[in-house]
């Protein structure tokens, strides 16, 4: 009987925390993430102030999870390093995820948005690269680290570029274009 207690304590936990960031979805979408309150996310929720802080400290807290629960997800892809013609499965699958959520990524990386968000997708994208630049380091003479950043910002900008654009390019494109790229920076000596 604790068993199915805890279980269900556990459901009401991945509920509230659902619905949270639903409405802080929602609300960024509509009034840009600057402008959105812990106020506002817990009455769209329809939960108490007390509950939200009982999960998150802040609106920045909650994004933050958000990225977490992201993160945790592309990691669930294989790493590989495919070939020339083939897109990263990890890029794909971000490429994916923003398509599917494109309205909120345009909010949050917004003039209202949030600059956390951008530099915590960046660091997704750096982490996504740091699995082959490691397999090659040794052979080439440039710091990994500043190839690393250089990288993750030029797929950054790639996928800022996808979202203005309309995303008239697919998923599987844009990994595999980024690839391509990545590739050519990866000339070894």
């Amino acid at each position: 009987m604790s068993q199915n207690r805890s279980e269900n304590q556990d459901l009401r936990i991945l509920r509230t925390r659902k619905m949270l960031r639903e409405a802080m979805i929602t609300l960024a979408i509509q009034k840009g993430f600057s402008s959105v309150t812990v106020n506002d996310i817990v009455e769209l929720a329809m939960v108490n102030r007390a509950t939200f802080y009982r999960h998150y400290q802040d609106k920045y807290d909650l994004v933050e999870s958000y990225l977490d629960e992201l993160y945790t997800e592309l990691n669930a892809a294989p790493v590989s390093i495919p070939g020339p013609g083939e897109p990263n499965p990890r890029l794909m699958k971000l490429f994916e995820h923003i398509r599917d959520n494109a309205p909120f990524y345009r909010a949050m990386l917004g003039p209202r948005g949030y600059s956390g968000f951008a530099d915590r997708i960046r660091r997704l994208t750096e982490a996504t690269l740091r699995a082959r630049w490691e397999a090659l380091e040794g052979r080439t003479r440039m710091p990994p680290p500043m190839v690393l950043s250089y990288l993750s910002h030029a797929s950054y900008g790639a996928l800022v570029w996808w979202l203005e654009e309309g995303m008239s390019h697919s998923p599987e494109q844009m990994a595999r274009w980024l690839h391509q790229l990545t590739l050519a920076a990866f000339q070894v000596d």
